[in-house]
């Protein structure tokens, strides 16, 4: 249980990142308000997606602990910004209540989807290629939602943004 201790690190690191992650939400209130209790946040969707490609592929890239904990870290805040921000976005948009209920469901489903069938994936990826390759392969993934936040607009629908 002393600080040379593996798990002690890690359980640092996670509680350190709740932290900052915490630090960060309150910030974010405090400075931008508007911004991300508007409307339609895309813009800030889309600035908080990069951050997250931006901080896995600062952590991939890495070759020491400081640099790797600055990515993991600035991914983990700007996902703790992201996540109400796009559930408020999302039940400001939904009309009914009965809509709304399904939508965000599918949403966890979504993601637990997602991970089920990414991570095996990526972790393959992981034991073939290397961790890196896998960790810059997550992040290419992610990388097409930072395009396609930016260019929503209110009023124009997800899938008229795709067709361009």
């Amino acid at each position: 249980g002393g600080l040379e201790d593996a798990a002690t690190w890690f359980t640092l690191f996670a509680i350190a990142s709740s932290l900052i992650g915490l630090v960060t939400s309150v910030l974010a209130n405090r400075l931008v308000p508007a911004a991300l209790n508007s409307e339609h946040p895309s813009r800030v969707m889309a600035s908080l997606a990069l951050l997250q490609v931006g901080g896995v592929t600062l952590f991939a890239l890495s070759g020491s602990l400081a640099p790797a904990l600055v990515g993991k870290w600035t991914r983990d805040a700007a996902q703790a910004v992201s996540w109400p921000v796009a559930r408020a976005w999302l039940n400001r948009n939904i009309e009914s209540s009965a809509s709304r209920a399904t939508t965000l469901s599918m949403m966890g489903q979504a993601d637990a989807v997602g991970q089920i069938a990414g991570g095996p994936g990526l972790g393959m990826v992981a034991s073939r290629a290397g961790v890196q390759t896998a960790l810059l392969l997550a992040a290419a993934i992610q990388a097409p939602a930072v395009f396609l936040y930016a260019r929503l607009r209110p009023g124009r629908s997800a899938v008229n943004t795709i067709r361009g």
